[in-house]
C-alpha cells in the first residue's frame, strides 16, 4: 500500500514538473513572438519575460490582488485600449468585463503586455532606458513621470523583475 502510494505521489510530482516546464515553454515561445513585434530594445524583449514571471508567477495568477488588473501580464483594462488603440489592434470597444475575459488567454495577454511595453517605451523615448519603462509598466506612466522629476523612482519593482528575468533564461529561456 505504501509503495503504491509513493508511486502516485511521484507520478503527481513528475506531472506537475512537467507541466510547469511546458508552461514556462510556452510562455516563452508567445513572450519572443510578441516582443520581436511591439518592443523595440533587446534589453525590453528580456525584461518583459521577467514581467510575466512576477506579475503572474509563470501563469498561475491571474487576477490581481490590490487593483482590478487581469491575465498572465496583469494589466487594466485602459492599458489594454491604450495599447490597442497605438498598435491599432482590434479589441472589443463596449464592455470591459469582455476584456477581462479576453485577458485570461494567455496569447492575448501577452500580445496586449507587450504591446503596452511597447507604448511605453514610446513615451520615455527620450529617457531610453528599459528599466525605466519596466517601473512604468508597474507603476503607470504619469506617476514615473513626476517621481522622475522629482528623483523618487522606486526600484522595489525593477529589482523582482531583474531577478525573475535572471531566473528565466537561467533555466533556458530565450
Amino acid at each position: 500500500m505504501i509503495t503504491m502510494m509513493m508511486k502516485i505521489v511521484s507520478i503527481l510530482l513528475l506531472w506537475l514538473l512537467f507541466s510547469s516546464v511546458c508552461q514556462a515553454s510556452e510562455l516563452d515561445e508567445l513572450s519572443k513572438k510578441y516582443s520581436k513585434i511591439y518592443i523595440k530594445n533587446v534589453e525590453g524583449r528580456r525584461l518583459f519575460r521577467g514581467i510575466i514571471k512576477v506579475e503572474s508567477n509563470d501563469g498561475k495568477y491571474i487576477v490581481g490582488e490590490l487593483d482590478p488588473s487581469f491575465g498572465i501580464t496583469q494589466m487594466k483594462v485602459s492599458a489594454v485600449r491604450d495599447a490597442a488603440r497605438y498598435f491599432k489592434i482590434k479589441i472589443p470597444e463596449s464592455d470591459d468585463k469582455i476584456i477581462w475575459k479576453l485577458l485570461k488567454d494567455k496569447e492575448f495577454s501577452i500580445k496586449l503586455g507587450a504591446a503596452y511595453f511597447g507604448l511605453l517605451e514610446k513615451r520615455f523615448k527620450g529617457i531610453n532606458d528599459s528599466k525605466v519603462v519596466v517601473i512604468a509598466y508597474n507603476e503607470g506612466a504619469k506617476s514615473v513621470k513626476e517621481k522622475l522629476k522629482k528623483q523618487e523612482l522606486s526600484e522595489v519593482y525593477l529589482n523582482k523583475v531583474l531577478k525573475a528575468t535572471e531566473e528565466v533564461y537561467a533555466k533556458g529561456g530565450d
